[in-house]
């Protein structure tokens, strides 16, 4: 309400042409300040309740906004990971068959005939003969046959001693 209007309701309707003074009524205008004070609190609640309301709004869609920045990253990196992975997967298997194609080579020329054949041709290489094969004796009791013996079990059932020694070497491989 604008200051005219207040005066016109606290004072009477009408306008006063003589020298008397009406007397003035303190607790109408009392009354009217209240009212007054009151709406602008209560407009003031207000005014404070819509800018909370939109720091909330403004809030919330910023916190969508970096949620869906973050999950477009994670997205991101998983396919430029994925991506890097398909390469090295391609890289790996090329890899895989270049040693498919080396190991098939090194088993042809592993060929005992292909050998013998490349020796004599090339390298112009011949058998030995009778007088330089030299024969070499090896005892029966050698340091492979023993050690061999020692992990052979003498019956195939499967026993107590059996289990017994197999969990000692295993203990013992885990020990170690």
């Amino acid at each position: 309400m604008d200051k005219q209007s207040r005066t016109r309701i606290n004072s009477s309707n009408y306008y006063n042409y003589t020298s008397n003074a009406y007397d003035y009524n303190y607790d109408d205008r009392q009354e009217f300040i209240e009212k007054e004070r009151e709406e602008r609190r209560a407009e003031a609640i207000l005014k404070r309740a819509a800018k909370i309301h939109r720091m909330k709004l403004f809030v919330s869609v910023v916190v969508v906004f970096a949620g869906s920045l973050v999950t477009m990253s994670s997205y991101a990196t998983v396919a430029k990971q994925r991506v890097i992975n398909e390469k090295e997967a391609d890289s790996l298997n090329s890899l895989k068959n270049a040693n498919d194609t080396l190991q098939g080579q090194i088993s042809d020329s592993a060929d005992l005939a292909y050998i013998e054949k490349e020796a004599k041709g090339k390298l112009g290489m011949r058998e030995p003969q009778s007088y330089q094969i030299v024969y070499i004796d090896v005892p029966k009791q050698s340091y492979t046959v023993q050690y061999n013996d020692n992990k052979k079990m003498q019956n195939d059932d499967f026993n107590l001693k059996k289990f017994a020694h197999i969990f000692k070497e295993s203990v013992l491989n885990i020990l170690k």
